[in-house]
């Protein structure tokens, strides 16, 4: 098993290669970044989405999808998503219970496995049955991952999901999907049927409470915590939520800051290379990227 301290080394050096020159980066990946370019391009004029294998900055392969974003970056430097990285890195200790939450392809699955090790948890959740497929494959190169074909909600019910597919599987939602514009000349949304859960409910049922877990679930984050009064009561575990407000929408992701400060969390997110507190007040307006929740103390 790798240690924390290395799978941050790593990671630091895998940021600071793509934060450098583009000369660095040639050498250091001239193929892998070759290869990249081309499966972009080409993905771009057919509607077929293209699987491959990924490397990730620590260690064994995963596969991706091109031309998903997420994918392309994992597939060119080994990471995506550079605070949420950085925040499981800093966070994630071995023997922790980790639940991930809109888990994709499984990259914070994966990234979760490696630094849980194999005395910790990892639960991922996946609605979409394509990506889960993918998850599925991707989760089987390692003991410690529970895998679950189900959307967390605030209830058990039965929900209307919208699936852009492969190629835009970021996108999906029981709601309008949150972009402006988008010049894919083959999006297109399936509409269908899917269980959901409560954290609450899935807890109960398998007997363990979660020490951190990874939100992004594209404008359900409100309801899923909604259905966590148990794990905020038992448990008071680490949350790290995507947040991000369209230009001249109401802030949603204010509420939701304000939801989880109310609870006593402190917000924490990534700048310039740290792990910085922030003031809700300071940040009304929210740009895309993830924020770590940190509950210091119980409420009495």
């Amino acid at each position: 098993m790798q240690t924390q301290e290395s799978l941050q080394t790593r990671y630091r050096r895998a940021v600071n290669l793509v934060e450098g020159d583009r000369w660095s980066r040639l050498m250091a990946y001239p193929m892998r970044l070759l290869a990249a370019k081309l499966l972009h391009l080409v993905s771009k004029y057919i509607p077929i989405p293209i699987r491959c294998k990924a490397r990730p900055f620590w260690g064994g392969k995963m596969t991706v999808v091109f031309p998903e974003p997420m994918s392309h970056a994992i597939y060119r430097y080994g990471y995506c998503e550079t605070d949420m990285s950085a925040m499981l890195l800093e966070i994630l200790k071995p023997g922790m219970i980790f639940f991930d939450v809109g888990a994709h392809f499984g990259y914070a699955t994966l990234l979760g496995s490696a630094l849980v090790g194999e005395q910790g948890q990892v639960h991922a959740f996946e609605p979409t049955p394509s990506s889960f497929q993918i998850l599925k494959a991707n989760a089987m190169q390692a003991g410690n991952i529970h895998i679950n074909n189900i959307a967390v909600y605030s209830k058990r019910e039965r929900l209307t999901f919208h699936d852009f597919g492969l190629r835009s599987s970021t996108l999906n939602t029981f709601f309008a999907p949150r972009i402006d514009q988008r010049s894919d000349k083959y999006l297109a949304s399936t509409v269908y049927q899917v269980q959901t859960i409560s954290l609450d409910e899935y807890a109960k049922e398998i007997g363990v409470m979660p020490d951190v877990i990874k939100i992004d679930a594209e404008s359900a984050e409100s309801q899923i915590l909604q259905g966590m009064e148990l794990i905020f009561s038992e448990a008071r575990p680490a949350i790290i939520m995507e947040v991000g407000d369209l230009p001249g929408a109401l802030s949603e992701s204010a509420h939701l800051v304000k939801f989880l400060v109310e609870k006593q969390y402190r917000v924490f997110k990534y700048f310039h290379g740290a792990l910085v507190e922030v003031e809700q007040a300071a940040e009304f307006k929210y740009e895309p990227g993830n924020r770590l929740f940190i509950r210091v103390q119980k409420n009495k």
